[in-house]
């Protein structure tokens, strides 16, 4: 089968798109931590090929690409975005500029996660592959309401956090805090959840059954607007995991990658490990969600997939959420078979609000120390600065032959570069 020119687009607002979250604008001040995520399109290149091409609101760093070319071979074209009011949405402004040219270069539409204005986007293009997704099935698979509702009703006791949805029949009969209050008394501390979120945004914790008018009402929107919320027990989690998987148009599923994801509390995306033992896990993993995987193959669903694994405390391994997207334990899987030849790669993204400006050779020369100090080879895969908003991203991919040591490479670099500037959490990169 001919393999037409591929245009990747990093809609890291997938999800939240899907939640009908309001676009946001960027404006003369203020520090907006998606302005690094338009132009992280490192999360992309490596499952591009030469005669593809990337969306990019500006080019790559020079010196980053010339270095990237060396390691992956000839870089795919890089496509520039600059439209008048850049926003966090990123198909509209897309839909803001004058695009016909491109539509010549590129056949196929890759996005990050496929959404009703990427797939207006994809049949503008004449994309092939549209007319095989249903945007019924994307909200079916990708909201958190479908991940409860399968690991209670096809997974066996072990793989289950204890769950329950709400949705507005669910008031007629009874008082939303009522609800919840019950739930936490059997269960303690609990998540509340809007059906599509990510990183941890438009997701709540509660510790005690005292809920302010403010929240209920957020809640109360919340079922108003995307037919429900989902109750969820808070865990004691010792490590998270995913599984990522790729299935075929006719069906085929192909076992990928199982990678660690590391996290806050909270859910903000910390860094995704990879380790070349691991995968020996894999297909054991591949069993025990299989009545999941079969429902999903079911729906005719095609494309990337990740499954989202909690280890807890007590060692049991349960099903947290199903991503029917790119994630970035993808990513990291992609860089690190592409490019390590260490048993172990920590794919990690920085977003600094900085004090002062930062010098590129500044970076380098630090990470090469750390390098010559720790004897592991790290790859800086993006350098994005926002000059008037005093603003740094740093995208690495570090190697090593023990963990341990990767992440003290790491709070090396960051030692350095937090004397400079503080570092922000990172509110808004899917895991």
């Amino acid at each position: 089968m001919k393999q037409h020119p591929r245009l990747w687009v990093y809609n890291y607002d997938f999800e939240f798109e899907l939640a009908n979250e309001l676009r946001v604008y960027r404006d003369q001040s203020g520090f907006y931590p998606w302005f690094f995520l338009n132009r992280s399109w490192h999360v992309l290149l490596p499952m591009a090929k030469a005669s593809d091409s990337i969306l990019a609101y500006e080019e790559p760093h020079a010196v980053v690409a010339k270095d990237l070319e060396k390691k992956l071979g000839d870089l795919p074209h890089f496509l520039v975005l600059k439209p008048e009011r850049e926003s966090n949405a990123v198909f509209e402004d897309l839909d803001s500029q004058h695009t016909s040219s491109w539509h010549s270069e590129c056949r196929c539409l890759s996005p990050w996660g496929w959404s009703q204005k990427s797939i207006s986007f994809g049949k503008m293009m004449g994309s092939p592959e549209i007319g095989k997704v249903d945007v019924q099935t994307i909200n079916w698979l990708n909201s958190k309401k479908t991940s409860c509702t399968l690991r209670q009703e096809i997974l066996p006791e072990p793989l289950r956090i204890p769950g329950k949805i709400i949705e507005g029949a669910d008031l007629k009969k009874e008082a939303l805090e009522k609800i919840v209050t019950r739930f936490m008394q059997q269960h303690g501390h609990v998540f509340v959840k809007h059906p599509y979120g990510s990183a941890g945004k438009l997701s709540d914790v509660c510790v005690t059954p005292h809920f302010s008018d403010r929240k209920i009402r957020k809640w109360k929107n919340w079922i108003r607007v995307a037919g429900g919320i989902v109750l969820e027990k808070s865990v004691s989690i010792l490590q998270e995991w995913s599984v990522q998987v790729q299935i075929d148009v006719d069906g085929f599923l192909h076992p990928l990658a199982l990678t660690r994801l590391f996290s806050t509390p909270n859910g903000n995306y910390l860094g995704t490990l990879i380790a070349d033992a691991d995968q020996k896990r894999l297909d054991s993993h591949i069993d025990s969600l299989r009545p999941v995987l079969n429902k999903i193959v079911e729906t005719g669903y095609a494309g990337p997939l990740g499954i989202d694994l909690i280890e807890t405390t007590a060692g049991e391994i349960k099903l947290l959420e199903i991503n029917g997207r790119l994630t970035m334990g993808r990513t990291a899987f992609e860089w690190h078979r592409r490019i390590s030849e260490m048993p172990f790669s920590l794919f990690t993204n920085l977003i600094f609000k900085t004090g002062q400006f930062l010098d590129f050779k500044v970076t380098m020369d630090r990470i090469r120390n750390a390098e010559q100090q720790h004897g592991f080879p790290v790859t800086l895969l993006n350098f994005v600065q926002d000059v008037s908003r005093n603003g740094l991203l740093i995208s690495l991919l570090i190697e090593g032959d023990d963990p341990h040591n990767i992440w003290r490479l790491l709070d090396n670099l960051k030692s350095f570069l937090l004397t400079f500037q503080e570092l922000e959490n990172i509110k808004y990169l899917n895991s």
